[in-house]
């Protein structure tokens, strides 16, 4: 007894441990898948708000030189045509730097000596055009250099004197022309390539730029002028999203694991009693042993005479009631035990006859188990 309950503990605690370890390797197997999840959101959430900043986002501003040609008079010297440049938005107009729907700023920036030639206004005229060479907005403004007295000029060229003839400064002014002021590009024809042209002769130009800025407004304004903190709120949004989502498919994985797991515990149980049933038959089969070695011949040969009479058909036996009337007292009991287990219980089967002194009795024999 005390041997079997020991076996019964050494087993049932080996079902434990082995179902803590299932358990436990879960555990760590759901940490790890956890910890690299987070990690790949995390870097998920970056790349999307890189890429959308990057296809969102257009270039805040786009600043080229500006190079006029003009035809020279017949006697070779003067300009004898309006001085003129054109410019392509890219290179070799394959790429538009002009984003659609934007709205920009463009200006035009001369620098000029101060020159008597330069002294009067004049007119610049800007023509955007699109792939077809068709013009599809125009702008005309009118530009001068600032008026300096000539007592001015005097005393500005003395105290500059020294970095004048040292060549560290010039007698020169930058003109900041403002050519469109909202500038927003054709979602149909959109502009790749402008034509700049100063509608005077007399003029002299040291160099010149054109100034393409973007004027942000929404949430492109916030995304320029706040990169940090919309940084930050797009990544956390993005990794909020992407979270869910993966747990929403952690909910799914975890419910299939519930499933297996109810599943797995009754084959354990089963298994249990399979360890049981086979530890009882070993016990049956060893005080079978222990009662043939302590029997006598007379035992022997009775138990020789009841496995003889045990062994006949039973339907026969039957028979052979029904034809003499044999009456069973009781037929004894079966108790499901376990699903397979039968356990017959004792039961007496009597002839009837005159008086109970004068009847067969035919006891069968009791408490014996029967695993199927």
């Amino acid at each position: 007894m005390v041997i079997d309950l020991f076996g019964n503990i050494v087993d049932w605690g080996g079902i434990f441990l082995q179902v803590a370890f299932s358990k436990l390797k879960t555990i760590f197997i759901r940490l790890f898948i956890l910890i690299g999840v987070l990690i790949t959101i995390l870097w998920l959430s970056i790349f999307f708000y890189a890429s959308f900043y990057w296809l969102y986002m257009p270039s805040a501003s786009h600043i080229r030189p500006v190079y006029f040609k003009f035809d020279v008079c017949p006697e070779g010297a003067g300009i004898c045509t309006f001085p003129q440049a054109n410019l392509t938005f890219g290179e070799d107009g394959r790429e538009e730097i002009l984003h659609k729907g934007q709205a920009y700023r463009i200006y035009l920036e001369l620098e000029m000596p101060e020159s008597p030639t330069n002294r009067g206004m004049f007119m610049v005229r800007l023509q955007m055009y699109d792939k077809k060479g068709t013009v599809i907005q125009q702008s005309d403004r009118a530009a001068i250099l600032h008026y300096r007295s000539v007592l001015l000029r005097t005393m500005y060229t003395l105290v500059f004197a020294p970095f004048f003839l040292a060549g560290l400064d010039e007698q020169k002014q930058v003109v900041d022309i403002e050519l469109f002021n909202h500038y927003v590009d054709d979602l149909v024809d959109s502009a790749v390539g402008a034509i700049i042209q100063i509608q005077t002769k007399k003029i002299e130009i040291y160099s010149s730029k054109i100034k393409i800025f973007a004027d942000f407004t929404g949430l492109r304004y916030y995304m320029f002028y706040w990169p940090k903190f919309s940084a930050v709120s797009g990544i956390v949004g993005n990794f909020t999203f992407l979270a869910f989502m993966a747990l929403l498919s952690w909910y799914q994985y975890s419910q299939k694991d519930t499933v297996e797991e109810e599943e797995f515990v009754p084959m354990m149980r089963r298994m249990s009693l399979d360890v049981r049933r086979q530890r009882i038959r070993e016990q049956l089969e060893r005080e079978r042993g222990a009662a043939a070695d302590s029997s006598s011949p007379e035992d022997e040969e009775e138990t020789t005479v009841k496995s003889f009479v045990e062994s006949h058909d039973y339907q026969g036996s039957h028979d052979y009631q029904e034809s003499h009337g044999i009456q069973d007292e009781s037929l004894g009991e079966m108790a499901a035990v376990e699903d397979d287990d039968i356990v017959l219980m004792s039961s007496d089967v009597m002839l009837p006859g005159s008086d109970d002194s004068n009847r067969l009795r035919l006891r069968r024999p009791s408490n014996i188990e029967a695993v199927l």
